[in-house]
């Protein structure tokens, strides 16, 4: 029923957003995600494949730890540090040996994504074969949400495809600002 009522929500901002998703998943030969952030975790909202499927579940309505995804440290980068600890109370568990295992880690990664203009890169941090770039979308309608782009953790595309994920996250904004105002 929570899910329920979160997809419910948020359909809008998927309607806004899945063209995006389209072209960067088409752009990046890639897969191309939407995501909310909850408490301490991610969820996927759309997605948009990529020639290259992954070996990992990010179906829409699945959830994943924030702290080890590109996804979840763009958004969670967005907040306050003193936010991101209140969420993390209980301490951090760590899904693969690279991902942060304590609090301290974590908040030296967002110092990094926060240093990059929001833009948040991951290797194998969520699952082992698994990369991600992924930044946040700031704009009207609260809730903290990004999109990012996965593949391979050996690709090293990775890197190049920051800036058109950047430039896709501006876009979607911009748009977003725009059917806010329209509204």
């Amino acid at each position: 029923m929570k899910l329920g009522d979160r997809w419910v929500c948020q359909s809008s901002l998927r309607e806004a957003v899945a063209p995006h998703l389209h072209e960067l998943a088409t752009r990046t030969d890639m897969v191309a995600h939407l995501a909310i952030l909850g408490s301490t975790e991610i969820c996927f909202l759309d997605s948009a494949g990529g020639r290259t499927r992954l070996g990992a579940p990010t179906r829409v309505g699945w959830c994943l730890p924030a702290h080890c995804t590109a996804l979840g440290k763009a958004m969670l980068a967005s907040l306050e540090p003193e936010e991101v600890d209140a969420r993390y109370t209980y301490g951090i568990t760590q899904c693969t040996p690279l991902s942060a295992h304590t609090l301290a880690d974590l908040h030296s990664e967002l110092t990094k994504v926060r240093a990059h203009n929001g833009l948040a890169i991951e290797r194998g941090e969520c699952f082992a074969n698994v990369g991600c770039v992924g930044m946040a979308l700031r704009g009207p309608g609260g809730g903290v949400r990004a999109i990012s782009v996965a593949g391979d953790v050996r690709n090293p595309a990775l890197d190049r495809v920051a800036p058109i994920v950047a430039a896709a996250a501006r876009k979607i904004e911009s748009d977003l600002c725009v059917t806010a105002a329209t509204t």
